[in-house]
């Protein structure tokens, strides 16, 4: 008698990174951080100085943050900071001599 086997197409998504206006992975979190937290401090400002200084600082804020994302995006996904140089261990290891033990 033959054994059946039932095999079923499984949708493993499109096995790329999410992109959104140019921005990649968590930059895109990243960005709407920098968003929200643009809106906030430029609200206070609203409240607390005047609409013009709002406006502006939001401007300012938002323009170097998305240049410093855009930035940071080129250096990779998952940049880290590395460290160019080697590391040499020490050659002579010093033991204690104990006592009772002998070699011979």
């Amino acid at each position: 008698m033959k054994e059946e086997t039932k095999s079923f197409l499984v949708y493993k998504g499109l096995q790329m990174p999410l992109v959104l206006k140019g921005f990649k992975g968590r930059y895109i979190y990243w960005g709407l951080g920098l968003l929200l937290s643009s809106f906030i401090l430029a609200t206070i400002l609203v409240v607390t100085i005047h609409i013009v200084v709002g406006i502006l600082f939001m401007l300012v804020y938002l323009g170097t943050g998305l240049y410093f994302l855009s930035v940071k995006q080129k250096a990779g996904m998952y940049s880290k900071t590395k460290e160019y140089h080697d590391y040499t261990p020490e050659h002579r290891i010093r033991t204690r001599k104990r006592k009772g033990i002998t070699t011979e």
